[in-house]
C-alpha cells in the first residue's frame, strides 16, 4: 500500500479531505471545500509520482511559477506537467475535487515520455487541462468518472490505464480555454465565429458584426448561436474577455484598469463583475495571491 500523501497546505475554510482510494500504484484523495470566501490550496507533486487533479464540482484555478491562472471546471482534468508547486484558488461556491497521484515505478512508459516532453518543452511549468466530456476522450473518461466518482469497482490495473490514456490526451491537446468550450459539431459559419471571437475577443462584437463573419442574418445568428452554444454571444465574448484577463493576471504589478481595457473591458468594474459572476472570485483577491506568493 502507499505510504506517501499529498503535501497540501490551506488556509482558514473548512475543508473534508478523505483518502478514497489506496492501491499499490496510485492514491486519489477527495477535496471537499463548503461553499466560503475564496481560499488559496498550495499543493505539491511528490518525487517520483505523476499528477492530475479532478474537479468534480465547482471550479479550481491553478498555477505554477508566477504566471497567469488556468481555470479548472466541473467535469475536467489536469495533467500537472511541472515541478515547482501548484499555487490554487477555490473561488466561491463549493467544491468537490479528486487529486490523483500515479508512481513512476508502475506507470514508467507514460513517465518516460512525460519527462521526454517536459525537457523539450519551452514551458515546463505549464498545467494542461483537458476537458473530461471531450467526445474523442468520453468512453475513457466515463469509465474513470465511474471507478472515481461513482459506485463502480474500482480494479486499480484498469484505473491506471484509463488515467495513462487521458494522462496523454492532456498532454497532446491542451485545451486552451475552459471557460468557452466549443462543440465538435458546430457548423463551418459558427465555428469560423467562434474561433474569430476567442482569437481577438478585444472587438467591438456587435451582432451586427459578428453575422457578417458567420455568415447569418441577424436574426438567425441571435438564435442559433444560443442554442449551439448555451448561451448567448455577449456572454460568449465575456467569457472569452475574462479567460485573456486571467493570463494577465499574474505577479507584475499591471494597473486593473489596464488589464481590464486590454482585454476588451470598458471599465474596471466591468471586468470585476465578470470575473466575480462567472468565476466567483474577484480581481483584488487573484492580485492579493498573486503578490503574496511573489513575495515569498
Amino acid at each position: 500500500m502507499s505510504t506517501q500523501t499529498l503535501t497540501l497546505e490551506f488556509g482558514l475554510r473548512r475543508f473534508n479531505t478523505k483518502r478514497s482510494f489506496d492501491g499499490e500504484c496510485i492514491t486519489i484523495d477527495r477535496i471537499a471545500a463548503e461553499d466560503a470566501e475564496p481560499e488559496r490550496v498550495t499543493l505539491s507533486r511528490l518525487p517520483g509520482q505523476e499528477l492530475m487533479l479532478f474537479s468534480q464540482q465547482g471550479t479550481l484555478l491553478v498555477r505554477q511559477g508566477n504566471g497567469g491562472w488556468e481555470i479548472l471546471p466541473k467535469n475536467s482534468i489536469a495533467l500537472v506537467t511541472g515541478h515547482s508547486p501548484i499555487e490554487g484558488i477555490l473561488p466561491r461556491g463549493a467544491y468537490t475535487g479528486y487529486w490523483v497521484q500515479c508512481n513512476h515505478n508502475c506507470g514508467s512508459l507514460l513517465s518516460n515520455w512525460l519527462n521526454e516532453r517536459r525537457a523539450k518543452s519551452k514551458n515546463s511549468n505549464a498545467v494542461s487541462i483537458l476537458k473530461a466530456t471531450l467526445p474523442e476522450n468520453k468512453t475513457i473518461a466515463d469509465e474513470v468518472t465511474q471507478m472515481v466518482f461513482g459506485n463502480r469497482e474500482v480494479v486499480e490495473p484498469r484505473l491506471l490505464g484509463g488515467l495513462q490514456m487521458l494522462a496523454v490526451a492532456a498532454a497532446l491537446n491542451p485545451s486552451k480555454s475552459s471557460l468557452t468550450p466549443i462543440p465538435n459539431d458546430l457548423a463551418p459559419g459558427m465555428l469560423r465565429l467562434v474561433n474569430a471571437v476567442q482569437s481577438d475577443p478585444i472587438q467591438n462584437w456587435s451582432l451586427k458584426q459578428s453575422s457578417v463573419v458567420a455568415g447569418y442574418s441577424q436574426f438567425h445568428l441571435s438564435r442559433a448561436f444560443r442554442v449551439d452554444m448555451g448561451y448567448g454571444l455577449p456572454e460568449f465574448v465575456e467569457r472569452c474577455r475574462v479567460e485573456m484577463a486571467l493570463h494577465k493576471l499574474d505577479s507584475k504589478n499591471r494597473d486593473m484598469h489596464e488589464i481590464a481595457a486590454m482585454c476588451g473591458f470598458t471599465t474596471a468594474s466591468a471586468f470585476r463583475e465578470a470575473l466575480k459572476k462567472l468565476l466567483g472570485v474577484l480581481p483584488s483577491e487573484l492580485r492579493r495571491y498573486s503578490q503574496e506568493r511573489s513575495s515569498k
